[in-house]
């Protein structure tokens, strides 16, 4: 079983990986991102790792990548299944929000365009999920 860690997965486009792993030290100093920008990179690391991160961030991964089959990958694994997952959607399609539900989404938040929203608004998310919320990552880590 994964340790808990301060860690913040960033699974996305390379663009936004780098946008936010590049601005994230000037809010979370206390969080390491992760960028995990294509899906051999998210299992490598997930047969490598033994920390869990705090919370994950699904956006859409370039080619053919399904976010929802990920999603699905992600809370099936032991050391990820409790991890808080916010899943970064292109639209908000009903049907889509629906099945993320289903499939254990923790929110699903509409991804800005621009890097420039990207940031205020992944910043916005994780203040909710460290301000607000007790994480699973800190209720493990005491245990």
């Amino acid at each position: 079983m994964m340790g808990r860690h301060n860690t913040i997965w960033i699974i996305d486009d390379w663009q936004s990986c780098q946008t936010a792993e590049h601005l994230w030290g000037l809010t979370y100093k206390q969080y390491t991102v992760v960028p995990l920008y294509t899906e051999s990179m998210l299992v490598a690391h997930l047969e490598s790792t033994q920390q869990a991160p705090a919370i994950i961030l699904l956006g859409h991964l370039p080619g053919k990548h399904n976010q929802l089959r990920l999603l699905h990958a992600l809370k099936a694994h032991d050391g990820t299944s409790l991890t808080p997952i916010i899943v970064l959607t292109k639209a908000a399609d009903t049907a889509y929000l629906r099945e993320a539900y289903a499939l254990r989404a923790n929110a699903c938040v509409e991804k800005p365009s621009s890097p420039e929203e990207y940031i205020p608004l992944i910043t916005l998310t994780c203040d909710y999920w460290f301000n607000c919320c007790t994480l699973p990552a800190h209720i493990t880590a005491s245990i």
